[in-house]
């Protein structure tokens, strides 16, 4: 797969590449859909001229959707405004100390790739953005909402598409209980209206419940 300023390229084993606009035109008079995405229904318009191609690479009858951000979806929280198709809120945030105590306790240390995140910290005690409430990145601040509760993708090698033992799971159930599942990183939104990121940024905490 390869992404372009104005074009997404993606490829399949003995298939001729499918090539999109990255930004899809939305005609007309297209058909509008709404599909369940956990909590909401998100707006979206089908891609007919990807499907054939998808269906043929995955060998499963499928359909492309691309996200409509004209369109409003339904039944929509609060922390999923800004949402598009991804689960839950933009932004996911782990600790590379967090997960350096967690590989400590596995017999084959995992990437932090495996969890997914787009925001990771380091510098801090393990577990302690458990307690952050309100806090800054770079010129962003943001709020904690909730923390993540992890799945079965944490067993998939992110590089080979293999799974392995439940080691990231067994493990964080010994101590990262949240209910009847186990969490690992936490989902936050930025409430600054716009602005940048960038790596080495660095954190400051506005409010914490300080356990």
């Amino acid at each position: 797969m390869g992404i372009r300023k104005n074009t997404i390229r993606i490829g399949a084993d003995g298939m001729r590449p499918l090539e999109l606009e990255s930004t899809p035109t939305i005609e007309s008079g297209s058909s509008e859909r709404h599909i369940p995405l956990w909590r909401r229904a998100a707006a979206v318009t089908p891609i007919p001229k990807a499907d054939a191609w998808f269906c043929e690479a995955l060998g499963i009858r499928c359909h492309l959707m691309a996200f409509d951000p004209a369109r409003e979806g339904r039944s929509v929280p609060w922390f999923e405004t800004s949402s598009s198709l991804q689960d839950a809120t933009p932004f996911h945030l782990v600790s590379a100390d967090s997960l350096a105590d967690l590989n400590q306790r596995l017999a084959v240390p995992v990437s932090v790739h495996r969890f997914r995140p787009n925001l990771v910290t380091s510098g801090a005690p393990p577990y302690s953005e458990d307690t952050w409430r309100v806090f800054s990145i770079g010129g962003l601040t943001f709020r904690w909402v909730k923390p993540c509760t992890r799945c079965a993708m944490t067993m998939t090698d992110h590089v080979s598409g293999e799974r392995f033992s439940r080691g990231p799971l067994t493990a964080l159930a010994a101590y990262r209980r949240v209910g009847s599942e186990v969490a690992f990183g936490h989902y936050v939104v930025s409430t600054t209206p716009d602005g940048m990121l960038s790596v080495g940024d660095r954190v400051a905490i506005a409010e914490s419940t300080g356990r």
